[in-house]
């Protein structure tokens, strides 16, 4: 499909819930929420989520009188692992909650080595104007940015480019950036990450979204061993252009960065829709322009 057809699909289509994505690595989610009453944890995450392995903590920077931050198991693209996610979201909308300062995190396995770890964080930075609009889970503004932020300052940390573990390991273990680097408990020491945790969606209770989200970052992380560098703007990574507005939108880039993360144009028209978001006379302003 032409970019027209595919913004169009975007805004108009009716684009369901799906059974099930083509995720082929495990995955797992950290779902924030600001609650008013306490029992409603275990409503949202109730026994049965609980003997499988889903885990409700506290994270005092969610915020709220009751802070609730669920942790999934390991999870598998599977019927059972959607349907269980859409029945705790379903749950979670019947529940009087604060999103104000909630996250959504998505962990995905990966198999790098230190140079595409770098280069996920050199792409991730060239398109975080794309990514950072994306992630704010349908509202007009992002959460704080405290626990999430740009990776600008990385990259003027080390700007020399040394790509040992260490660089990795600080990243790693430094949770204010927009993505942050883990190791699984069998990982052998001095190797690479085999973890990404993508940090910057707004919380919220629709799995829809969470779905979408799982999509776009295991394709992003795929996307990065067959990469073209020629999309990377090295001088925007260093802070030598003027940033874009991250809630603006600049379908453009969002277009370049679809194409490069998804071969089928249902996984296009799916991140352009949430992506589009409620800009949909600004996408229709674009179309309109594109056809004179």
């Amino acid at each position: 499909m032409n970019k027209v057809d595919l913004i169009k699909c975007a805004i108009n289509d009716e684009l369901p819930y799906r059974k099930i994505l083509n995720v082929y690595e495990p995955f797992g989610l950290e779902i924030e929420a600001g609650l008013y009453t306490p029992s409603d944890k275990i409503y949202i995450c109730n026994e049965y989520l609980e003997k499988k392995g889903y885990v409700r903590g506290v994270d005092r920077t969610v915020g709220g009188n009751f802070p609730l931050e669920i942790r999934t198991p390991v999870l598998f693209d599977e019927v059972d692992t959607w349907n269980d996610l859409f029945a705790m979201s379903k749950r979670m909308k019947e529940c009087p909650i604060d999103f104000t300062n909630s996250a959504f995190q998505v962990n995905i396995d990966v198999d790098y080595d230190n140079v595409l770890c770098y280069y996920l964080v050199l792409f991730f930075r060239t398109f975080e104007h794309i990514i950072f609009k994306f992630s704010t889970s349908g509202c007009d503004r992002l959460r704080l940015l405290g626990y999430s932020a740009s990776l600008q300052n990385f990259f003027f940390l080390f700007n020399d480019r040394n790509l040992n573990n260490e660089l990795f390991f600080w990243l790693s273990e430094n949770h204010r950036y927009a993505i942050s680097f883990k190791f699984r408990k069998d990982t052998p020491v001095g190797a690479p990450p085999n973890i990404v945790e993508f940090r910057i969606p707004n919380g919220c209770d629709d799995a829809w979204l969470w779905q979408n989200y799982v999509n776009t970052f295991y394709y992003l992380t795929t996307a990065i061993p067959k990469i073209d560098l020629n999309y990377i703007d090295y001088s925007l990574c260093y802070g030598e252009i003027k940033e874009k507005n991250y809630l603006n939108l600049h379908l453009e880039d969002a277009l370049v960065f679809a194409d490069i993360l998804f071969k089928e144009d249902i996984d296009k028209i799916y991140f352009l829709k949430q992506y589009i978001g409620k800009d949909i006379d600004k996408a229709n302003e674009y179309v309109r322009k594109i056809r004179l």
